[in-house]
């Protein structure tokens, strides 16, 4: 939420804004393409690899265990991935005002979903799924011109492969 006030309070005439993590390769260019495309709405907007009917985890052993007192549902709401989503600038405040009257929980792309619900707001399927990416195999440099975000094993992996893409070329 700390990050969801800032955007709010100094970032008031952005139209869209992503949280993304540092394991990531981000295709900007392709992000924008896709904030460009006829009918992407510019309100109550919410983007990125979602999550439908993902049980809460309730092993202890688990680095997303959430015990029954701080989140009673079996299941979240569809939430984003937290590996990055995007959405629309509007979407900070209200999630600062929803969130005083829900729960905090440390799953914090499932709390989003949370909040969302209780928004009374759907998230929406990017207009191409396949550009969000979980684990890779193995670099492709061709695939990575399509994709939007893809979850990488090291920051070495991401100079590597950013060094690569950005070399002069065709990339397919």
């Amino acid at each position: 939420m700390v990050i969801m006030d800032w955007l709010a309070t100094r970032c008031p005439t952005a139209a869209y804004a992503m949280k993304v993590d540092s394991d990531m390769f981000l295709n900007i260019d392709n992000l924008v393409i896709m904030l460009q495309t006829p009918g992407i709405p510019r309100i109550n907007y919410l983007t990125g690899l979602l999550m439908w009917n993902s049980p809460v985890i309730r092993s202890k052993d688990s680095k997303w265990y959430i015990p029954e007192e701080i989140y009673p549902y079996p299941q979240y709401p569809t939430y984003p991935l937290g590996m990055g989503y995007i959405f629309s600038n509007d979407l900070p405040a209200k999630f600062v005002e929803i969130s005083k009257s829900i729960k905090p929980f440390n799953i914090e792309d499932a709390y989003i979903g949370e909040c969302m619900k209780k928004l009374g707001f759907s998230l929406t399927s990017p207009p191409d799924s396949s550009q969000f990416k979980t684990y890779n195999t193995k670099y492709d440099r061709c695939e990575f011109s399509r994709i939007i975000t893809y979850i990488l094993h090291s920051s070495e992996e991401l100079i590597n492969y950013w060094t690569d893409y950005k070399k002069p070329g065709a990339h397919c």
